[in-house]
């Protein structure tokens, strides 16, 4: 993975990156140290452009 952020939450962690074989989004999981609990999604353009959106909604609720 490329450039990325890294968030922790109650043991748990998650990289957003980028996938440097095929250049899209990548989000990596952890949970503690257990390696079995890995998971990773690759988004594409397309699946990045409506994340953004919903994030973009879901924040302007926030307070």
């Amino acid at each position: 993975m490329g450039t990325y952020l890294k968030f922790y939450d109650n043991g748990a962690s998650m990289e957003v990156g980028e996938n440097l074989e095929t250049g899209n989004i990548s989000f990596e999981t952890e949970y503690g140290n257990d390696e079995g609990s890995n998971l990773s999604i690759d988004l594409t353009k397309e699946e990045a452009q409506e994340l953004i959106e919903f994030l973009t909604k879901k924040i302007k609720g926030m307070k």
